[in-house]
């Protein structure tokens, strides 16, 4: 479903950002003028597929991510434990830990095209595309969650 197609946006953020991340990407996201496009009605693959960066600001794994990936966009989220063992900085995507080195990603990386997107891809096919595996992964994240989840303190 998720297939690159010509790279024609350089910047897409997630459509579920909470108004306090919002409020602190507003400045950053200006500075290179791109734009929120998941709030528009055009079909998530479409956008995904014309993405050269995806924005996720979420912290940890999500299908979105995964989604985006698969699409051929280099993903740009916080760095999580269980995050880097999916995203491999500067090779199939971006890891930042606060806003100014999300800044530097971006002034960096907006309108380049450095093959980082199809690396991700490449990560999807290879490491998501044999159901079993998918299911095994998808399993370790859930657990994962659940320990973190049930075993608070």
């Amino acid at each position: 479903k998720y297939k690159p197609l010509d790279k024609t946006i350089d910047l897409v953020i997630d459509n579920n950002v909470p108004q306090p991340s919002l409020d602190l990407l507003g400045g950053v996201l200006e500075r290179f003028k791109t734009e929120s496009l998941f709030r528009n009605n055009r079909k998530q693959e479409n956008i995904l597929g014309k993405a050269r960066l995806y924005l996720s600001t979420w912290k940890g794994i999500d299908l979105k991510i995964l989604e985006a990936m698969s699409a051929g966009c280099a993903v740009i989220t916080q760095e999580t434990e269980d995050i880097k063992s999916l995203i491999k900085h500067g090779e199939n995507g971006f890891l930042f830990s606060n806003i100014n080195e999300l800044e530097s990603i971006l002034e960096e990386h907006i309108g380049q095209d450095t093959g980082i997107g199809q690396n991700a891809r490449r990560t999807i096919e290879s490491d998501y595309s044999d159901l079993e595996s998918f299911v095994n992964k998808w399993n370790q994240i859930f657990s994962y969650t659940s320990n973190l989840f049930y075993n608070r303190s």
